[in-house]
């Protein structure tokens, strides 16, 4: 069923499926293999279309230096990223050992199990931050309890989040910058080819 689904997006969106197909089919072997969850074999890349705004707009408009995503799965985005270093962190043991075997000629790429606490040791500044597509499990007041301990604390240049607007498909609905200081302003806000969310920039003005 969620294959026929991916066909039929192709097809609305007037794209070929056989690379999304080709994903499927790789992933799926991945899967057996290394044990994660069912759902990423299909968020590939090719059948993914809001992944390459990510990296379109991280590669055109804001060109790190040093990248880090938060929740990477099997790196689709991070891997795409063009800065001198990129840090892909996922909670999920089986997810990063997959992503590392996966992505394994992207020496640039080092992929970490863990999440924002990550950065409790990290005292460098990070030019971007990708959180995409799991911001919507959290409630409003975990979200700003998140900021507080963890990002306030460190340096981030710009912070790349997803901000989905239809309740029926995510968890939550959440405008980030009813929760964020007026330091973090938006740069850039890219709608999802679905209707269902957009991809948004924010700049950190005091960086």
């Amino acid at each position: 069923m969620m294959i026929l689904r991916r066909i039929k997006r192709c097809r609305d969106l007037k794209k070929k499926c056989i690379p999304c197909v080709i994903s499927v089919f790789w992933l799926s072997i991945l899967q057996i293999v290394f044990k994660f969850e069912r759902w990423h074999v299909w968020s590939g890349y090719s059948c993914s279309p809001y992944k390459k705004k990510c990296v379109d707009l991280a590669n055109e408009m804001i060109k790190p230096s040093t990248c880090v995503e938060i929740g990477c799965g099997l790196g689709d985005i991070i891997t795409r990223i063009q800065a001198k270093e990129c840090i892909g962190l996922d909670i999920s043991g089986p997810v990063i050992k997959a992503a590392s075997f996966y992505n394994f000629k992207h020496k640039s790429v080092r992929f970490i199990k863990g999440s924002l606490e990550f950065f409790d040791n990290h005292n460098h500044s990070v030019d971007l931050l990708i959180a995409i597509n799991w911001m919507h499990m959290l409630d409003k007041k975990e979200i700003i309890e998140l900021y507080s301990e963890h990002i306030k604390q460190n340096k981030f240049n710009y912070i790349m989040i997803d901000e989905s607007w239809v309740s029926s498909i995510h968890e939550n609905r959440h405008n980030f910058g009813n929760y964020f200081p007026n330091n973090l302003r938006i740069v850039y806000k890219i709608p999802h080819d679905y209707g269902c969310r957009d991809i948004v920039v924010y700049k950190n003005t005091k960086v």
